[in-house]
C-alpha cells in the first residue's frame, strides 16, 4: 500500500504548477507563524488533489520530492527539549540542516517567542558535522543566554518534504514524512504519519489550505519532530505533557489496535 501511495503522490506532484527557488527565497518568512497537522500517509494524496488549483510546487532541477537531514543540539541534560516539555513560552531549537539533495549546509536557531511567532536565525556553514563553528557559538550566546560549549549533538531527524507556494505569495506549506529518528545507539521510524505546516506571516484561517484542512476533518495539532525524535530513541525521557499528542501519532501510524510504539 505504501508504495502505490508513493507512487500516486509523484503522480499527483508531476501535475502541480511549478515554483522556483528564487520564489522561496522570496517568501522566506524567517519570522512567523506556524500551524501543524499531522495525518495518515494514506490520504496524501487526496490532500494534493484538494489544493493543486491554490498552490504551486517547489521544483529544482526537476526534483520536487525533497530529503532533509537535521542534527539537534541540546546539553546533557536536555535542557532544550525539557523547555518544550514544559511549555515554556520563550524556547529554543539548535540544528545543522542539511538539503540533501543540493548539497546546501545550515547552522538554525528556532526561537519560539511568548507571542507564540517563531523567528529562524541561519546562516550557511561548512560541511563539518558536530561542530558549532564560532559564528554560532555567538548566536547561542546572544540570543539564549546558554554557553554553547554545553551544547552537544543529540539526534537526527532525517524525512521527504514536499514545499508548497501559494498562488499569491504569501505563504508556505510543508509536507514532511518518511520519518526516521536516530542517536549513538538506536534508530527508530514513523511509517505512515505526514506532518503538515503551514507558514503564515500572519495567522490567517483565510488559508486555502486551513480551511481544507477543517473540510475534511484533519485538526490541529502542536508538535516539535525534535521532540518526538528525543521521546523516541532515548529511554526515561520525561513525556507527559506530550502523551495525547503521542497516542494520536500511535493511532495514525498503527491503527486503533496498534502497540504502543513511542518511547521504549
Amino acid at each position: 500500500m505504501h508504495s502505490q501511495v508513493i507512487s500516486d503522490i509523484e503522480t499527483v506532484v508531476g501535475a502541480y504548477g511549478k515554483s522556483t527557488i528564487s520564489e522561496l527565497d522570496d517568501l522566506m518568512l524567517l519570522n512567523r507563524k506556524e500551524t501543524k497537522y499531522v495525518f495518515p500517509f494514506g490520504r496524501f494524496g487526496e490532500v494534493l488533489n484538494l489544493l493543486d488549483s491554490s498552490y504551486r510546487i517547489l521544483d529544482i532541477d526537476w526534483i520536487r520530492i525533497f530529503s532533509y537531514s537535521n542534527q539537534y543540539f541540546d546539553t546533557d541534560d536536555f535542557q532544550l527539549y525539557t523547555d518544550h516539555h514544559n511549555g515554556k513560552r520563550n524556547r529554543f531549537k539548535v540544528r545543522h540542516r542539511h538539503y540533501l539533495d543540493t548539497g546546501a549546509k545550515y547552522f538554525e536557531i528556532k526561537y519560539k517567542t511568548n507571542k507564540k511567532r517563531t523567528i529562524k536565525y541561519r546562516y550557511r556553514k561548512p560541511g563539518l558535522e558536530n561542530i558549532i563553528t564560532r559564528k554560532g557559538r555567538i548566536l547561542i550566546g546572544d540570543l539564549m543566554g546558554l554557553d554553547p560549549g554545553k551544547l552537544i549533538p543529540k539526534t537526527y531527524v532525517k524525512y521527504q518534504r514536499i514545499t508548497l507556494i501559494d498562488i499569491s505569495g504569501k505563504e508556505k506549506v510543508t509536507f514532511d514524512f518518511n520519518l526516521s529518528f536516530q542517536n549513538e545507539n538506536c534508530r527508530r521510524e514513523l511509517p505512515g504519519l505526514v506532518i503538515a505546516e503551514v507558514k503564515q506571516q500572519a495567522y490567517s484561517r483565510g488559508s486555502v489550505f486551513m480551511r481544507t484542512m477543517h473540510d475534511i476533518k484533519i485538526y490541529k495539532i502542536r508538535i516539535s519532530k525534535y521532540c518526538l525524535g528525543t521521546i523516541s530513541t532515548y529511554q526515561g525521557m520525561k513525556y507527559n505533557n506530550f502523551k495525547e499528542k503521542i497516542l494520536t501519532i500511535n493511532k495514525i501510524c498503527y491503527g486503533d489496535n496498534g502497540k504502543f510504539k513511542l518511547p521504549g
